[in-house]
């Protein structure tokens, strides 16, 4: 498949560029003037940056185009510059996402993985896909789940940190085992919390099950 590289410069299109079904882009330093034409999904990868940059055209706005979002810019900071859907996985490698001053909302449906940083301001991650798991080493200010399945925390011992509130969406269950959680909002729950292990303080404020909501403790696991 074809991989546009913005290594530096600007791509000034002046005429309409189609990238292919399972194309992807590949951004260090460079930029493109206007976004491309999409015929089906693409790939977008932040890498090989020298300063920090911020999202601009190459970043679809659509929210089923974007399949694969990765990060792996070290030492550097890539910032949104507008709201994103990452359809597949999510990805940092190295490196910073930024949500922001404007508090772009993130919307993942495939695995959430982060080895670096991700900043959240105060922007909201959805988790918006089916069965996904999350690594989760990083901090959220407002998360929620929706779409179907269940959302699996990865790893024994990576936190989970929530500074504003949590939300299990209606037909979704997320699930939580040997990981410290920390939730300073609200946590409301449409869909079903499951905590199945006495490992790791899980610390909640207000707590908020609706109707068709669930929160299922099969261990005596003080919160």
């Amino acid at each position: 498949n074809t991989t546009l590289r913005l290594t530096s410069g600007s791509f000034a299109l002046t005429n309409a560029l189609t990238m292919g079904n399972g194309a992807a882009i590949s951004r260090a330093n460079g930029s493109i003037s206007t976004a491309p034409t999409f015929a089906g999904t693409v790939n977008v990868t932040y890498t090989g940056a020298t300063a920090g940059i911020t999202s601009g055209p190459e970043l679809p706005t659509s929210t089923s185009v974007l399949n694969n979002l990765t990060i792996d810019d070290a030492g550097q900071t890539v910032t949104l510059g507008a709201m994103v859907t990452v359809n597949g996985d999510f990805a940092i490698t190295a490196g910073t996402l930024d949500a922001s001053a404007s508090n772009y909302a993130l919307t993942v449906k495939g695995s959430w993985t982060n080895g670096g940083t991700f900043t959240a301001r105060s922007g909201t991650v959805t988790l918006g896909g089916v069965d996904q798991s999350i690594n989760p080493t990083a901090t959220f200010y407002n998360l929620t789940t929706s779409g179907s399945g269940t959302k699996t925390l990865l790893g024994t011992t990576n936190p989970l940190t929530v500074n504003h509130d949590f939300t299990v969406g209606s037909g979704t269950t997320f699930t939580v085992g040997a990981h410290p959680i920390a939730i300073t909002g609200v946590t409301t729950l449409s869909g079903q919390l499951n905590i199945n292990s006495l490992t790791g303080a899980k610390n909640f404020g207000d707590v908020i099950v609706n109707s068709g909501g669930t929160w299922n403790e099969s261990v005596n696991d003080p919160v």
